[in-house]
């Protein structure tokens, strides 16, 4: 039997309610991305942990490697956040061909007419293998890697190879033609999917965890990474065993979102991204507004659970009683 998990990192937002719902539809475990290589911490590492222990859930961790920084250095800052939140496993993800992350944003976000330079595949699988002999003779939990055909068979293809040593997370995704999905037709799909000829990367040989969509419309969620195990037995030795810390009465319980009131009296704008934008206007809240926060990104604040709708925190006043 396979078993559905899902991957979170700062991009996605739940709610307790949508939380709750899931796990009444049969899902297993959680992967929460700890950090951006040796850059930053992921801002809901915290909020998701807290969610999957509220509910009994194991959960993983990952970490995107940059092929342009210290393997060791990514390695040693990964390991401290296992160290500190205990996960089932730790997972990397390989998927960075670029050698600028602002040529990146600018060519991939901005879509500017930019030449974007793609790093050459001995530098992608000497950082790689570097990285994994590091991390993984510290490490005192499964191994995972991530990555995907389109990736390992364009920009490095020695890195399947490698990845084949390890537990394989690979991303291949499937489509659904319709516009919603139910939790029955979700449990049919999933239980009838094979692996189409090229699933995996030139020279794999293995698979443990499918991701298989990011944007199936399952009823009252967000766009999420849906993943499934291979079957109970890949479950069992990801995320099961010794090293699941189980949820106990004594620890925080699930995260709650503070409420605040909008203090500008001309009213505050509402808008579709963190930022003021010519084209992200969408509406104004008038003074004495109550909201719900449920991210801040640079004096930003997202009022919705599974919308982008930001507003500038300068004007919230939080509600203490």
């Amino acid at each position: 039997m396979r078993r559905w998990i899902i991957d979170l990192s700062s991009w996605q937002v739940l709610a307790p309610e949508q939380w709750a719902t899931m796990v009444a539809n049969g899902l297993s475990g959680v992967i929460v991305r700890a950090c951006q290589s040796d850059a930053f911490v992921d801002s809901r590492l915290d909020e998701h942990i807290g969610h999957a222990r509220f509910h009994n859930l194991p959960f993983g961790l990952y970490q995107w490697v940059d092929p342009t920084r210290s393997a060791s250095g990514q390695a040693d800052f990964f390991l401290a956040l296992v160290d500190k939140y205990q996960p089932a496993f730790a997972a990397a993800d390989f998927e960075q061909y670029w050698a600028s992350w602002e040529e990146w944003y600018n060519k991939i976000v901005l879509h500017k007419d930019i030449h974007l330079a793609v790093l050459p595949a001995d530098a992608i699988f000497s950082n790689a293998q570097a990285y994994i002999n590091y991390l993984v003779a510290r490490l005192k939990l499964p191994f995972v890697g991530y990555s995907a055909a389109w990736y390992v068979n364009a920009y490095c293809p020695r890195l399947s190879s490698l990845l084949n040593s390890y537990s394989f997370w690979n991303a291949s995704y499937v489509s659904w033609n319709r516009a919603s999905m139910t939790y029955a037709e979700f449990d049919t799909f999933t239980a009838k999917l094979t692996p189409a000829q090229g699933f995996l990367p030139g020279g794999g040989t293995r698979w443990e965890i499918w991701q298989i969509n990011s944007h199936l419309p399952l009823p009252g969620l967000p766009a999420l990474d849906i993943d499934l195990t291979r079957d109970d037995a890949t479950f069992a030795q990801l995320f099961g065993g010794e090293n699941v810390q189980p949820y106990h009465p004594d620890e925080p319980k699930e995260p709650t979102f503070k409420q605040y009131r909008v203090t500008a009296t001309a009213g505050l704008r509402v808008r579709s991204s963190p930022g003021i934008a010519s084209n992200n206007f969408l509406y104004s809240l008038n003074y004495g507004t109550i909201v719900v926060v449920y991210q801040v990104q640079n004096g930003w604040a997202r009022i919705k659970p599974d919308q982008q709708e930001w507003c500038s925190i300068q004007w919230l006043e939080e509600i203490t009683a």
